[in-house]
């Protein structure tokens, strides 16, 4: 699905060592989607950064078609839909011009037009610390870590390798996966239907697209207020949908997934190799 500032403005200098672009596709209430630069062979393109998986994922494109299969990848979302994707292994990947690797094995799934042709997730990252900074569009790669610092918190990494975040929201102590793939921050339906206070309903929808491109069955509210890692966020709308089908990926606590309308309000320093993270203000 998802913070103390005078130290943190003190680090930006010592952080910052490899700017890359992030590109932003807007949406609706503040929706949104990350892009980066990638190449995977000889094809560069504009890469789907989605922090709620963990692999690389191409479509079955022209550009990924000769690459020859070894194996099967099973790809499932939110709707409970599985998808069965071909292994396989380009000569070289590139994300974001500063993390390169060889001879690793991506899914390559079938093609839909409701897709992104690329998706990045976090398993590209993990020797990485990252800055991510919405507010002037730039990716930047640190030379020290957030140990020691104490604005910054360790992560909560899910059974299937999510990033868990410690959400707090009216006194009511939950967890949300930090999540870039999602435009719109979502709460789990048994959630809503047992803390209805929290919530105010603003409609049903139809529209609702999943991770594999298949149809969710979702409705939109407003919740006045969150508070992650002490950072407070207001008005936030959030969809609602039946998180049964990926309950077998999360501890029983998680009730958010924290998407870009909520995410890009600040900027997010993400220390992988000691699961750490720090937001920062604007």
């Amino acid at each position: 699905m998802k913070h103390l500032f005078v130290l943190s403005i003190l680090l930006i200098p010592t952080l910052k060592v490899q700017a890359e672009p992030i590109y932003i596709e807007g949406g609706p209430l503040e929706s949104g989607k990350i892009f980066l630069n990638c190449q995977i062979n000889q094809t560069r393109d504009k890469c789907f950064f989605d922090s709620g998986k963990r692999g690389i994922t191409v479509l079955n494109t022209p550009d990924f078609a000769s690459m020859k299969k070894h194996g099967e990848i099973r790809e499932s979302s939110a709707s409970g839909a599985v998808i069965a994707c071909d292994r396989v292994t380009p000569k070289s990947i590139r994300v974001a011009s500063s993390v390169s690797f060889d001879q690793q094995s991506i899914a390559r799934c079938p093609f839909s037009e409701k897709l992104p042709k690329i998706s990045v997730g976090i398993d590209p990252f993990k020797d990485s610390v990252v800055r991510f900074d919405f507010q002037v569009k730039k990716l930047s790669f640190a030379n020290k870590s957030l140990k020691g610092v104490k604005q910054a918190s360790e992560w909560r990494t899910e059974p299937k390798g999510h990033i868990a975040l410690p959400v707090t929201i009216d006194q009511l102590d939950v967890y949300g996966i930090w999540d870039t793939g999602a435009g719109l921050t979502s709460v789990d339906t048994a959630y809503v239907t047992k803390h209805p206070d929290k919530f105010t309903f603003v409609q049903e929808l139809t529209t609702g697209i999943d991770a594999t491109g298949n149809p969710v069955k979702m409705k939109l509210y407003k919740l006045k207020a969150l508070s992650i890692l002490g950072t407070k966020f207001a008005d936030i709308s959030v969809l609602a949908f039946d998180f049964k089908p990926i309950r077998p990926y999360f501890n029983r606590d998680v009730q958010l997934i924290l998407g870009f309308n909520l995410l890009s309000k600040k900027n997010w320093v993400l220390d992988f190799p000691n699961r750490m993270i720090l937001p920062e203000a604007f």
